[in-house]
């Protein structure tokens, strides 16, 4: 894709949570990270070779919790392209890059409300190409967009 992109990663079909899902690449703190950029940062060269120093921070997003009981703090970055994608495949079964217009255009996500017990929560989904991103990875992406339409 031309222009600034977004790297996503599939999730790998064997993992105990959201086997197949499309995320980015992350995971949980752990002992030895300074902070959740530290981890971020990690997760990123674990998952997908991409090096530290390709990375210029330039944020990090409102924590988001899931319905299923999981709490994300996504960091935002400018990635320099120039580095060989190494999938960790215990981890990751693909990556893909989106536009990021594409994915600031909120006339691409479709909504649905979904019940879960007593709450009525709204659930994004982004059809690209051959794939569905849905759940987290879409409310993180919305969420995004939303902060580009108001600050514009």
């Amino acid at each position: 894709p031309e222009g600034l992109t977004v790297l996503l990663t599939q999730r790998a079909l064997h993992l105990a949570h959201h086997p197949g899902q499309i995320s980015f690449p992350g995971g949980k703190q752990e002992e030895q990270d300074k902070d959740l950029i530290d981890t971020a940062l990690r997760e990123a060269w674990e998952e997908i070779g991409l090096p530290r120093q390709n990375c210029q921070v330039i944020g990090v997003m409102p924590e988001h919790r899931t319905i299923t009981g999981f709490c994300i703090t996504a960091v935002v970055a400018i990635v320099e392209p120039e580095f060989d994608i190494i999938i960790d495949s215990n981890e990751v079964s693909d990556t893909f890059e989106v536009p990021l217009a594409f994915l600031l255009d909120t006339n691409n996500y479709i909504t649905e409300h979904f019940h879960r017990g007593p709450l009525t929560n709204p659930v994004h989904f982004i059809p690209w190409q051959n794939r569905m991103i849905w759940g987290a990875t879409a409310a993180l992406l919305r969420n995004l967009a939303s902060i580009f339409t108001d600050n514009n």
